[in-house]
């Protein structure tokens, strides 16, 4: 299985975890990196606006933009981000509890 991320890549998702059983012994369980594609805006983007709308994709229930908790609705979150002016560097996150895959957009705000 492959994750698309919103820069493009794709890296392989089988990741193994040993987690204590309930009789005591230990037990491979499977997991994978969560997917995480930012729809819009781009991640390096210019504007005048005081806020924008993140939109994107992921395979989790949650995702975190800007610290903030939105539900994932049909695989699908949008978010909206205040900016101040100059740089902004909004982070959004999607974890399963095993791995958090993690995008950095630069929003600039001229």
């Amino acid at each position: 299985m492959f994750a698309v991320f919103g820069n493009g890549c794709t890296e392989l998702t089988d990741n193994q975890t040993t987690l204590p059983g309930e009789d005591g012994d230990f037990q491979k369980k499977q997991s994978s990196i969560p997917i995480l594609d930012i729809i819009e805006p781009g991640l390096a983007t210019t504007t005048r606006a005081e806020s924008m709308i993140v939109k994107g994709e992921t395979d989790q229930e949650k995702v975190y933009v800007a610290n903030q908790a939105f539900d994932v609705i049909n695989g699908e979150f949008a978010a909206r981000v205040d900016l101040k002016p100059g740089l902004n560097i909004t982070t959004i996150e999607a974890g399963n509890g095993f791995t958090t895959t993690t995008i950095n957009l630069q929003i600039i705000k001229n």
